[in-house]
């Protein structure tokens, strides 16, 4: 589970949150463990969902509150 409390910035596949990560800065980038297709944002930053591992290919901004469900998967966080 993602507790909203914490912080974190959640990416999940079918409703499962798989991991839990920590908000990325502004300018960078991190790779995830898997590919995801929700981002759960509990942090209090703007993140960036990419579609490839190094931040590149398609992108949805998602708001601090915002849960972003997309039909392509992404690879990786970057900070906004």
């Amino acid at each position: 589970m993602c507790d909203p409390h914490e912080g974190l910035v959640c990416l999940t596949n079918l409703d499962v949150t798989n991991e839990r990560i920590p908000p990325v800065a502004s300018g960078s980038c991190r790779a995830t463990d898997f590919h995801y297709q929700g981002m759960i944002n509990y942090a209090g930053y703007y993140q960036r969902k990419w579609e490839n591992s190094n931040c590149t290919g398609q992108n949805v901004l998602v708001a601090p509150g915002e849960n972003a469900y997309t039909s392509f998967w992404g690879k990786s966080v970057g900070g906004y």
